[in-house]
């Protein structure tokens, strides 16, 4: 004989926590022998680290910082070049917010795969 569940039985069990993911976040992550390109191309210049070695301690030092979050900080490698296209081609300023849309798509690109 079959027992029937109840109504709030089903509603325990649809109410269960479920595991959330973890945020996912793109990095850019450049090359240092582009980062002088990539400093003579970028609009929001001033804003930027002089040299490779001092963006890349400081863009190490936030990676740690999300992971601690608690968010996945996954480095994206940007080549200068094909990012100059995809701003010329999208009619976008080549600055930060560019350049994080640019590195949001290369992330889902590479995530499709895995989902």
């Amino acid at each position: 004989m079959k027992r029937k569940r109840t109504k709030q039985a089903k509603t325990q069990r649809r109410s269960a926590p479920r595991a959330k993911a973890p945020m996912m976040l793109g990095i850019a992550w450049y090359r240092a022998e582009q980062w002088q390109r990539f400093l003579s191309l970028a609009t929001d210049r001033d804003a930027l680290h002089d040299t490779f070695a001092e963006w890349e301690a400081a863009a190490t030092e936030k990676m740690g910082e999300l992971r601690a979050l608690g968010i996945v900080a996954q480095p994206v490698l940007v080549d200068v070049d094909e990012l100059a296209r995809w701003c010329r081609d999208h009619n976008l300023a080549f600055d930060s917010a560019a350049r994080s849309q640019f590195v949001a798509e290369k992330l889902q690109e590479a995530n499709k795969g895995h989902q």
